[in-house]
């Protein structure tokens, strides 16, 4: 007969043994942190928060003014480093928000385009540049089609080879239609030498009714007078990181203001000066509904249109703005902006100027605004942590309002002209709280009793507790008839516990949990009232010294908010002695939660007051079943703590 042989148990895979490896190695990392944080919150305590709070506003104030030289060494600042980091938020949103600003309809790109040149070129004729006869028959044909006004993102700055071509497109300009000219225009601080005053800017307005200050700078205008009399700067700064998301409309120099072209172009259709708008607008950019476009050529009388699509007519140009300009590959004049990596220069100027025909261009809070704002935030996140208000509240106000925040700023972007630029604002306080809430979990943890953050129940011999409960009854003391009873209960409940979870998490040696049950559950409203207090130590003498020192104070904490009386009547404590010393590792989790019935049990009818002035007398023992309790003359539960 054979044998039964019991089948050997298996052996974990690979995977469990890694799991196991990773789980064991994380726990060794865990409680590394968590002690040395352990270790610092127990120095620096709340103070760290108002610390940190301050190092903060400091930056900021830093960041944006900028605080000179000290001490032999440059702390300019002043680099705006939010700004900059907002920019490219603003990109990431506009492009990819799900409503665009529709056009108006007002303003029409005519593109000399590739089909533009190489029309000319396959007749024999000057493709690239076009002679200037050719844009005199261009700005004839516009002022024959009733156009309003005409922008000219060409720059005419040299006299061509061709002197009667020179000539005639000044004529024609002076007789057409309102038409405007690009020039170049940098200040003193330019690269480029200095060439003229500004005041030789012939659309330059006086600022002040005495002009006298005329700096110096770059000057370059049309070739001709007629032209340099209608002339407006073309060149545009981009952002520090090469992106066009501002657009300039016009400069102050001196006592002088110069325009752009686009500024002129507007001003002329809406009949106000370049100096009533804005020096510079950010562009509500159009991703899915871009202007209207026509080929330059198309627009000639006498060329029958050879570059419209089939089943395409030409735009009504009556009474509208129209923009011409260079878009052939190879002419250099593209630019990079948040929905288009290579725009036109031509299309970039219409943009503009239908950003103000249109009254659309985005509208946004001073730059302080965010710091501002930013400040504020930190401000509030820092003493809600330094009061030791609760950690979920705390988390759920924070995530709320980002989330709003952020709402708004997305919407008012997609269904307006403004926005709030508090992308980097939400960012900012967002690094804050995570440091203020990696602290607090060295504080919590501590306060809690978990193990990566506090020695384990049973290390150096530490196997005597008390558990100990607070109950917060405030709302059984009500006077009848007080008004606002219900906040009052509120408000005194959180202030109750507030002050104990400030002493116990920075002062205290017990264990606080104020959650028995979980927040969620129906037995919730039942436990609202009760704090458990865990106090364990080597003996009996400081394990009481301990809990005494803990609740002289929460009452001294507690006489902030209401005298003696009051606590005596609000709060009320419960607390038994267990030893575990005498029992085995897997025995002494039930016996602490036997403890821990018998104190639930306990009459709430010791104020906290008498229970700290009876000296913890005599504290109720629990002794597990089946163990054998020390005889009487070995416990010294009711003896004089030794504070030495």
């Amino acid at each position: 007969m054979a044998t039964d042989k019991k089948s050997a148990p298996p052996k974990p895979n690979l995977f469990e043994q890694a799991a196991v490896h990773f789980v064991k190695s994380w726990g060794l990392y865990e409680r590394a942190f968590g002690r040395s944080m352990s270790a610092v919150a127990r120095r620096m305590r709340f103070s760290f928060f108002l610390t940190m709070t301050a190092i903060a506003l400091a930056f900021l104030f830093w960041d944006y003014y900028g605080i000179g030289a000290w001490a032999g060494r440059s702390l300019q600042g002043g680099n705006r480093s939010l700004s900059s980091v907002e920019d490219s938020l603003f990109d990431w949103v506009v492009a990819r928000r799900p409503v665009d600003p529709r056009s108006s309809g007002k303003v029409v790109i005519a593109e000399i385009d590739e089909c533009s040149i190489s029309y000319f070129e396959k007749k024999g004729l000057p493709g690239w540049p076009w002679p200037r006869d050719r844009h005199a028959d261009l700005l004839t044909a516009l002022s024959e089609a009733g156009v309003a006004a005409v922008g000219y993102d060409v720059l005419f700055l040299d006299k061509s080879a061709d002197p009667a071509s020179d000539q005639m497109l000044p004529q024609v300009a002076a007789l057409s239609a309102p038409t405007f000219f690009g020039g170049n225009f940098d200040d003193a601080s330019a690269d480029t030498p200095a060439t003229s005053t500004v005041n030789r800017w012939p659309t330059a307005l006086p600022l002040t009714a005495k002009p006298a200050d005329a700096p110096t700078a770059t000057i370059q205008l049309p070739f001709s007078p007629v032209l340099a009399q209608r002339a407006g700067f073309v060149n545009i700064q981009r952002s520090g990181d090469g992106m066009v998301r501002d657009f300039p409309l016009w400069q102050a120099q001196g006592d002088y203001g110069v325009p752009s072209m686009a500024a002129l172009v507007a001003g002329q259709y809406l009949h106000r000066k370049f100096t009533s708008f804005p020096q510079s607008i950010r562009l509500n950019w159009r991703r899915k509904h871009p202007l209207p476009i026509v080929s330059a050529v198309d627009l000639l009388p006498d060329e029958h249109t050879p570059c419209l699509k089939p089943g395409e007519k030409l735009p009504d140009l009556k009474g509208k703005i129209v923009m011409v300009g260079y878009v052939a590959s190879g002419i250099n004049d593209f630019k990079p902006t948040p929905i288009d990596p290579e725009m036109a220069g031509v299309v970039l100027q219409g943009e503009a100027v239908e950003n103000l025909v249109g009254d659309t261009w985005i509208r946004m809070p001073h730059e302080g605004f965010k710091y501002l704002l930013a400040a504020a935030l930190i401000v509030f996140i820092g003493l809600s942590f330094w009061r030791g208000e609760p950690s979920q509240d705390i988390d759920a106000i924070f995530t709320a309002t980002n989330l709003a925040l952020t709402a708004v700023a997305w919407l008012t972007l997609t269904f307006s002209t403004y926005f709030f630029d508090i992308f980097t604002t939400v960012a900012t306080s967002l690094s804050f709280f995570g440091i203020c809430r990696t602290y607090l979990a060295g504080m919590r943890g501590r306060a809690l009793g978990n193990d990566d953050h506090v020695p384990e129940l049973g290390e150096h011999g530490r196997l005597h507790v008390v558990l100990l409960i607070l109950r917060i009854s405030v709302g059984e003391h009500l006077a009848a008839g007080e008004s606002d009873s219900d906040a009052r209960r509120f408000w005194e409940t959180n202030e109750y516990r507030r002050r104990i979870r400030r002493v116990l998490y920075a002062h205290g040696y017990a264990k606080m949990h104020e959650g028995l049950i979980e927040r969620k559950t129906f037995l919730a409203a039942d436990f609202r009232d009760v704090i458990l207090m865990i106090c364990d130590a080597p003996s009996v003498e400081e394990l009481r010294w301990e809990i005494l020192h803990d609740l002289k104070l929460i009452n001294q904490e507690l006489t902030h908010i209401a005298d003696e009386h009051r606590i005596e009547q609000i709060a009320t404590a419960a607390a038994a002695y267990v030893d575990l010393s005498d029992l085995d590792a897997a025995t002494r989790s039930s016996s602490l939660q036997n403890t821990l019935g018998r104190v639930l049990q306990m009459p709430a009818t010791t104020g906290l007051r008498a229970f700290i002035a009876s000296d913890v007398e005599c504290l109720p023992r629990y002794v597990y079943p089946g163990s054998t309790p020390k005889p009487a003359s070995e416990e010294t539960p009711c003896a004089s703590p030794s504070e030495s």
